[in-house]
């Protein structure tokens, strides 16, 4: 996870109480990882346990404001950084000021993009949900399903059938949080992610730029191409 100097950069997307923060924070104690920190979306702060301070900063997630700043600043040397968007903005919104922040900044490498599902909303697979879910998948190299159950079971197999059907190229994993032995592979920083928004310019054809990946591409009425809904609310 560490690379000569660099720090890698984990970008988390979860939904409401998918219990990706857990599953990671303890997963990396039993690794005995100690290099780490967890840059956190404001909205979730009270959810947070008071003792994990140490490992924990936060970004506003202010609906109201539209300049979203990460504070990428770099904890340590060879630290990796977690950087857990907000489910309450746009997902497009949020990759595009990461890459604004990273642009010029040579010792950040984007190592995976973890995408966290609480399998106890897939039930209602709502068109907003469904919108939502096919934006994670095409920006995510792992999709992880938590809670899952014999009741909501079929809903979470259907949703992995579906990109499996489309041939996406990400991880899907079942989790819970008394088995993280998976955690490794989770982190493993090989990419199998759809959209090429963090893949060097050089090895890019033109139309596959980061302004040109359907997610963020605006046309010219100033709306994306393909729009990520948003179907949670605070």
């Amino acid at each position: 996870m560490k690379d000569n100097g660099n720090y890698s950069v984990y970008v988390i997307i979860e939904t409401p109480d998918s219990g990706g923060f857990e599953f990671l924070l303890n997963g990396l104690i039993d690794s005995n990882e100690e290099n780490f920190h967890f840059l956190l979306p404001e909205s979730v702060r009270n959810k947070i346990n008071p003792e994990y301070k140490k490992h924990s900063s936060y970004w506003s997630d202010n609906k109201e404001s539209s300049n979203l700043s990460f504070n990428l600043n770099k904890k340590e040397e060879n630290t990796d950084l977690f950087l857990f968007f907000s489910p309450f903005i746009n997902l497009s919104d949020q990759f595009e000021s990461l890459l604004d922040q990273i642009e010029n900044v040579n010792v950040i490498q984007i190592a995976r993009v973890i995408s966290f599902v609480n399998a106890n909303i897939t039930s209602d697979l709502s068109p907003n949900l469904l919108l939502w879910l096919d934006g994670v998948a095409h920006f995510s190299d792992v999709l992880c399903f938590s809670n899952r159950t014999n009741e909501n079971g079929k809903a979470v197999k259907k949703i992995i059938d579906r990109y499996e059907n489309l041939c996406y190229p990400m991880e899907t994993y079942l989790i819970s949080q008394n088995k993280k032995g998976k955690i490794l592979n989770i982190l493993n920083p090989t990419a199998r992610r759809i959209s090429h928004i963090f893949d060097s310019p050089d090895l890019l054809d033109t139309e596959e730029t980061p302004l040109n990946d359907p997610y963020l591409k605006k046309l010219v009425t100033g709306k994306r191409e393909k729009v990520i809904s948003i179907p949670f609310s605070q």
